[in-house]
């Protein structure tokens, strides 16, 4: 049958056959290590060495079941990995009517710059970023965040029955009810800001795309546009409004973290092995991302390695630091 990739996860225990934990199916994570881009003698959580071996050896069952080589075996599964994430990056962009190619790609999670490089060339998107500190975002998100609530109301209204000041007192209800639980969790009343929505549809359909409430007329408008851009198309016809929605967040100031130290000397490179789609090629640059000052460039393919992360630096794509420690990646050709 097909080589299929996912939607399973060895999770943490047993993990990856690299793990050396009891795992023998072969992961994403495996075919990174055996293709050289995951470092083999990096340590993960401080003391885990990933085993080469155990992980050619998980590749190798499928491999004897194609016949093809072992690493055109983790070749395949790193490319079918890629095609189901570019096809989730292609259902939140190109088919709610955005163009991948004005935006940068950013990627985040200990493995999100392993793929980016790929991403961003199946996007045919020519910038792609790994923020500083990538391998823990979600978890520095959580602990920068400000606090909020969200709170939703269905209200199900056809258009002819929409009265906009019942809606503003459905909406000041629930602003009053995320106020009143956001002030209890402070010792002085907190300040708040607060942003309305609305789902809405058009009469009969079964989804609804959340327009920012701006006034009945404007809101409507604003719906069209928004269909028209999602979808090829907006009808004139008599919308329903589901939903009512309120974000309201405390206002902190923004949280300024420290910019990215050079620990070690930017010259201290090492060469390792990769495989691309060209082949195997030898003394490609391994360097610690702290030891990148600002401004230098990489050309790929190179791997940079870090505490909670590893970007591959595809060929034809060039890594550069930026004062905040941030990666910036950028298509060469």
């Amino acid at each position: 049958g097909m080589l299929q990739v996912g939607p399973r996860s060895a999770g943490a225990d047993p993990g990856p056959a690299c793990y050396g934990l009891g795992g023998i199916e072969a992961t994403v994570t495996d075919a990174n290590l055996v293709l050289g881009r995951l470092v083999s003698d990096a340590k993960l959580a401080g003391d885990l060495l990933l085993s080469v071996e155990k992980a050619r050896n998980a590749i190798a069952n499928i491999a004897d079941q194609i016949g093809i080589s072992i690493e055109e075996t983790a070749a395949g599964i790193i490319g079918i990995a890629n095609e189901h994430m570019a096809k989730a990056i292609r259902e939140i962009s190109v088919n709610r009517g955005f163009d991948p190619e004005e935006f940068v790609l950013a990627s985040f999670g200990g493995a999100g710059g392993l793929h980016v490089c790929a991403l961003a060339e199946a996007m045919q998107m020519k910038f792609a970023m790994v923020p500083s500190r990538g391998g823990v975002l979600s978890a520095l998100g959580m602990l920068v965040a400000t606090r909020g609530r969200q709170f939703t109301r269905t209200v199900g209204l056809q258009q002819d029955q929409i009265e906009v000041s019942a809606l503003e007192a459905e909406f000041q209800t629930l602003e009053d009810q995320a106020t009143e639980e956001l002030s209890d969790q402070s010792a002085q009343p907190p300040e708040l800001n607060s942003k309305r929505s609305v789902d809405i549809c058009y009469r009969g359909q079964s989804y609804t795309l959340n327009v920012p409430w701006v006034g009945l007329a404007d809101t409507l408008m604003n719906f069209n546009a928004m269909h028209q851009r999602r979808y090829g198309y907006a009808l004139s016809g008599a919308v329903e409004l589901v939903n009512i929605c309120v974000d309201v967040q405390v206002v902190a100031d923004a949280l300024e973290l420290p910019g990215a130290t050079v620990q070690k000397d930017s010259d201290n490179v090492a060469n390792g092995e990769v495989y691309v789609e060209d082949g195997r090629e030898d003394g490609v640059a391994v360097i610690a991302r702290d030891a990148m000052k600002s401004g230098r460039r990489l050309f790929g393919p190179a791997v940079i390695t870090e505490y909670s992360a590893t970007t591959f630096v595809a060929p034809d794509w060039c890594a550069e630091t930026d004062p905040s420690g941030n990666l910036r990646l950028q298509k060469t050709v």
